[in-house]
């Protein structure tokens, strides 16, 4: 390891280059990290947030989860769009 980073150093032109116990593994998540960040590619998602009304209160709601496709969102507001009532567990 050692001999790779001296070399790193000279072809960086680096006058100081400090590495240790501590500073690698860190290094290699920082690198990984950015590897990662690098090949994303974003997928589109849906939500549902509804302000909901009723007896002069309001409720606030989000579903819990991303709907990945328009059909599976679609299919969620088509059976809601209209209702007038709501069971609401967990």
């Amino acid at each position: 390891i050692r001999n790779n980073f001296s070399s790193l150093a000279k072809a960086l032109e680096l006058k100081l280059l400090s590495y240790g116990p501590c500073q690698v593994p860190a290094l290699w998540f920082v690198v990984k990290r950015y590897d990662e960040i690098a090949v994303f590619k974003p997928v589109p998602y849906w939500e549902i947030h509804a302000d909901l009304h009723s007896s002069g209160s309001r409720f606030l709601f989000k579903r819990c989860g991303a709907l990945w496709s328009k059909e599976e969102l679609r299919a969620v507001m088509a059976r809601v769009q209209g209702e007038r009532q709501a069971i609401i567990t967990h």
